[in-house]
């Protein structure tokens, strides 16, 4: 993508910033200071990985020249007005297994990348032990040891100290200087999140950052060094030697596997941790955080005001899209920050950058909403508007109607939307920069639409958001310019002058010079541009609407469609119906399907999409309205089949009744596994979207089969199919398949399948693989399912879903070593999601398991305060697990929880909302959990479930496991 990418000569210095090459040191009292001129230092940016990991991988699978994407992305950090980077260096990719240095790419690539930003004034902050189990050439000291060892062993502390000696004293060839001299890395943070056993003491903890540090120092570095003071570690940072302790927060959590849309403002008003007592004498640094899933545009500001008044002093979000991943979000899915591709989001975050280096150390500003404004900066969540006013700078993230005080004093703006100094109908960012009396410069970027969920599950075949260069009108209004001035675009194609009416002129992306009426164009300006201009086949949309609903209650839908010159959009309902959607803003459009057309069932919609080119459908995307094709078998056995089983002796195959493949197996052992290939029929075409798979288990303990599609090339794509006692039809999305064995990323292709693949094995059943196992498979065949989306529509008195096994991938936190599958529920056809350790360590050790609600919030509506109860569908799977923890969350972050019994066979657990206490121990906003304070239903915004070694005493040591159903309010008894 990036060898479409368009670039002018830097001519001038509008985007410039001198070199980062300050020294920074922190005095007796804990504070980062420059040491210059003694000035605090406040430093805000990004973590950034194109030099390892996924990103790397991802970039090189493109075809992508990383050092380009570098130089592309740096040059956007230094537009946003961004200081910091912050890498924590993958180095297992850069080591031996001595711990040696490898003079490779990737160390290449951030020497280039520390070598890039250090010119744009930009600093790095350099984590150079990360341990990550990425793959790669090379195994890496790190792969010989767990991270408690790295700790514990002897060896792996000689490796480290090895491997830090030499990065240390490693000569930057693009900078000619070693990193124990540089001045661009600003701060060192030994290691990025040690782990540590439950025997780790404080004093254990703190002669290992002394150790490490006593590595660094003896290399000859200058730079503060900092530790991780998670995991309660706290203590054993302020007993150190070293300058400074790291914090992360994630406080929408992480991987919600979808967009979360409620406020989570008033759970960031403060930071209080920084300020423990024992690291008085520390400085303070935020080496991760992330409104994670959170796509508006609120929550930075308000994180980075948090980060001040706890005392950090250089914060970085984890992590940035280079922009050639950004359109499929690809590597991290919980996050999503990029300029071109997400320019809202990340416009919010350059005024976070503002109000992190504005905000004074220390100051804090009450609680939500109060703190939604907070100096010149106002936060408002219902209209998802984040502002800064000043002066002389007037930046937002969204339309706004509030004014800048003076706009005459105005020396720069920047934007996405319209504002009362600019009317602006494309959805990309732009940015106006003061040259002199009279004369400004306007950097305008393409329009990002957004055409599927950012944070679902991604990869580098599904795009999430798609770059449109589209022509719009421009209406600046600023007294500098007056109504009439003098517009010339100069890059990325110079042209003619022209000359606004009115203030309005039309815009491509690109950047242009504007001059008042008597003044002259200004001449030696910046034409520096890079923006992507990919072309597309056909429109995309985005599907904004419920899965589930209520029987009688008008249905809203909203879609947005990434097309230009869109003639209309009209949404089509199952039985031939059609209503004409509304352009409500620009690419988004929206109807509400009649509250009579709903009733108990499903309902499939589809859109049509009128363009110049022609009328486009959807969900397919195709050029004519579907209609459903006829269902192709893949797999059926024969009688005359002789199925051969490969792998464990003890396992047999047969045909029985005629029709039935039998396999058995009386059980398996050690990583023992066995399976069976069998020929599979191709279709001509390749529109199937459903995967049916028609069997049954045969024993007890046989919950799932992995069944694989084998293309003709060897790909292989699978997925583990539950199985129950009776003979059941189990449907997959085919997007759902995962690539098996050694077959990379990428999507089945249906018209290539060669064989159908059943392997079933001792990894499969975990504590249960040795007892006897078997299944049966009648038949396997490919459907395309009614076309158009499908709404579930539930009983207007029926329960109210909070959470439903399958539904997206729910937020699992906690141990090393749990499990998370989706297996067989309590009937055929139904989903659980499974969660099992083979031990708890002592507490706090345990296990999380988040489920935003927020959907099923906005469907229910009014009937949620008919409820009073919830109901919950879980069993244990494990002896021992006998309770689990269950808490309602409000958006505030207040708790309302209690523990539920459970047994080894499915249950249905009705607690009374009345019932449900108040968490004092978990975090919560002042003055809730009063004697009059109550759960505020419609306030609700997860449902958590935790088990861990504080529930279960000493039982704790052994193995546990949990599967949940569901999770509904109800009208109990």
């Amino acid at each position: 993508m990036l060898s479409s990418f368009l670039l002018a000569t830097i001519a001038a210095a509008c985007c410039s910033t001198a070199q980062a090459d300050r020294w920074a040191r922190v005095d007796d009292q804990g504070v980062l200071r420059w040491q210059d001129d003694r000035s605090e230092v406040a430093l805000f940016g990004v973590n950034y990985y194109t030099p390892f990991s996924a990103d790397y991988e991802g970039l090189a699978r493109l075809g992508e020249d990383h050092r380009v994407v570098i130089d592309h992305d740096v040059a956007h950090f230094q537009r946003l007005g961004l200081d910091a980077i912050r890498l924590h260096v993958f180095d297992r990719q850069i080591s031996d297994l001595e711990g040696n240095l490898l003079d490779n790419e990737n160390l290449k690539l951030f020497d280039y990348l520390v070598f890039t930003a250090k010119q744009r004034g930009i600093y790095t902050v350099l984590t150079p032990l990360a341990w990550w189990h990425y793959h790669s050439a090379n195994a890496g000291f790190s792969s010989l040891y767990s991270k408690p060892e790295m700790l514990r062993s002897p060896a792996a502390r000689s490796a480290q100290k090895n491997y830090l000696r030499q990065f240390m004293e490693h000569v930057n060839p693009y900078t000619g200087m070693a990193y124990r001299d540089e001045p661009a890395i600003v701060a060192i943070e030994l290691i990025n999140e040690p782990l540590y056993d439950r025997t780790t003491t404080v004093d254990d903890v703190r002669d290992y950052i002394d150790d490490l540090a006593g590595a660094v120092r003896a290399a000859g570095a200058r730079q503060p060094i900092f530790y991780n003071g998670w995991a309660g570690m706290e203590e054993a940072v302020g007993k150190s030697s070293i300058e400074g302790c790291t914090f992360g927060w994630y406080p929408t959590g992480l991987v919600s596997g979808g967009c979360l849309r409620s406020n989570y403002l008033p759970a960031v008003d403060d930071y209080p941790r920084m300020r423990m007592a024992c690291l008085a004498e520390k400085a303070k640094i935020v080496y991760e955080f992330d409104a994670a899933d959170v796509p508006g545009r609120v929550m930075y500001p308000a994180m980075a005001r948090a980060f001040r008044s706890g005392g950090a002093q250089i914060a970085t979000q984890f992590q940035y899209d280079p922009t050639p991943l950004a359109a499929f979000n690809y590597g991290w899915c919980t996050h999503y920050l990029n300029l071109i591709y997400a320019p809202g989001k990340t416009l919010s975050f350059a005024l976070a950058a503002e109000a992190f280096r504005r905000t004074p150390r220390l100051a804090r500003f009450g609680e939500y909403p109060a703190s939604a404004a907070f100096g010149p900066f106002t936060l408002d969540f219902d209209r998802d508007m984040s502002v800064m006013r000043t002066d002389d700078a007037y930046l937002y993230a969204n339309d706004t109607d509030l004014p800048p005080p003076h706009p005459e004093r105005l020396e720069r703006v920047f934007g996405c939307g319209s504002s009362p100094v600019v009317r602006y109908e494309g959805t990309g960012a732009y940015f106006l920069d003061r040259l002199g009396n009279g004369q400004w410069r306007l950097e305008v970027y393409p329009d990002a639409v957004w055409i599927d969920d950012p944070f679902a599950p991604t990869s580098l075949t599904r795009e999430v958001s798609r770059v449109l260069w589209a022509e719009h009108p421009i209406t600046v209004r600023l007294p500098d310019l007056g109504d009439s001035f003098q517009c010339q675009r100069i890059a990325p194609n110079a042209a003619a002058s022209a000359r606004a009416v009115s203030g309005s002129f039309s815009v491509t992306p690109g950047v242009y010079t504007l001059a008042r009426q008597g003044a002259t164009l200004p001449t030696n300006v910046a034409a520096e541009f890079w923006a992507p201009a990919p072309e597309y086949e056909r429109p995309a949309v985005w599907w904004q609407t419920a899965r589930r609903w209520r029987a009688g209650v008008a249905l809203p839908v909203q879609v947005s469609v990434a097309a230009r010159d869109v003639k209309f959009v009209r949404l089509h309902i199952t039985g031939g119906e059609r209503l004409a959607m509304d352009h409500i803003a620009p690419y988004l459009y929206s109807a509400s399907v009649p509250g009579e057309r709903l009733v108990d069932g499903a309902v499939h919609l589809q859109l049509e999409v009128q363009t110049p080119t022609g009328a486009y459908w959807f969900p397919a995307g195709a050029t004519g309205q579907q209609k459903p094709r006829e269902p192709f078998t893949v797999f059926q056995i024969d009688r005359n089949t002789a199925p051969h089983v490969r792998g464990s002796p003890a396992c047999r195959a047969e045909v029985v009744s005629g029709s039935t493949l039998n396999v058995e197996s009386a059980g398996f052992h050690g990583t023992a596994a066995a399976g069976l290939r069998l020929p599979a029929s191709r279709p001509d075409q390749s529109d199937f979207d459903t995967l049916i798979v028609r069997g049954r288990a045969t024993q007890a303990a046989t919950d799932r089969v992995e069944l694989g599609l084998v293309q003709a090339d060897g790909k292989a794509y699978g997925i583990d199919v539950p199985l129950w006692n009776e003979q059941h039809d189990v449907r997959v999305p085919l997007v759902e398949l995962k690539p098996l064995w050694a077959t990379p990323p990428g999507r089945l292709d249906v018209t290539r399948l060669s064989e159908v693949s059943l392997v079933f094995g001792a990894w499969l059943y975990g504590p249960v693989a040795s007892e006897p196992h078997g299944f049966q498979i009648e038949k396997v065949w490919l459907e395309q399912s009614v076309p158009g989306w499908a709404v579930d529509i539930a009983p207007a008195d029926g329960p109210v879903v909070l959470f439903a096994a399958g539904d997206r991938p729910a937020r699992v936190n906690g141990e090393e070593g749990s499990v998370q599958t989706l297996v067989r529920g309590s009937r055929p056809g139904q989903w659980a999601d499974r969660i099992w350790i083979a031990k708890f360590e002592p507490p706090p050790s345990s296990i999380s398991f988040r489920q935003p609600v927020t959907e099923s919030i906005r469907i229910a509506g009014g009937l949620l305060h008919h409820a009073n109860a919830l109901e919950i569908v879980a069993r244990a799977i494990e002896p021992p697990t006998d309770k689990l923890e269950v808490v309602l969350l409000e958006r505030d972050s207040t708790a309302w929880g209690t523990v539920v019994p459970l047994s080894e066979k499915w249950q249905r657990i009705v607690v009374p909302l009345g019932e449900l206490r108040f968490f004092d121990h978990w975090a919560h906003p002042e003055g809730r959990g009063g004697k009059n304070d109550r759960l505020k239903i419609e306030e609700l915004d997860a449902v958590n479930f935790c088990f861990g070694s504080w529930l279960y005493g000493d039982r704790a040591g052994q193995a546990h496991g949990i599967e949940i159903e569901s999770a509904s309010l109800v009208q109990g008894d």
